[in-house]
């Protein structure tokens, strides 16, 4: 599973909107959607559920991403200090 994924999972779910996270990550919303359905693959499981209007985490979703945030944090913190 690629860290990239995660970190675009993260982001969508901070923002709690595609477009927002795609704007933040300076990536088309295209490859933010793609990404996050790609995730899901790997993983074998929903994690967002999408409508037009509204994004909410699946159980497995806030799962993950509470498994995953610090983590990420910890990288860009990392990558900041470089």
């Amino acid at each position: 599973m690629e860290l990239d994924l995660i970190r675009i999972f993260v982001k969508v779910v901070q923002f709690n909107s595609f477009v927002k996270a795609a704007s933040s990550l300076k990536m088309p919303k295209s490859t933010v959607s793609k990404s996050i359905s790609r995730l899901e693959k790997e993983t074998g499981a929903k994690l967002l559920v999408r409508s037009t209007r509204s994004l909410t985490l699946t159980e497995a979703g806030r799962r993950f991403y509470e498994s995953s945030i610090g983590p990420i944090y910890q990288l860009e913190d990392a990558q900041k200090e470089i």
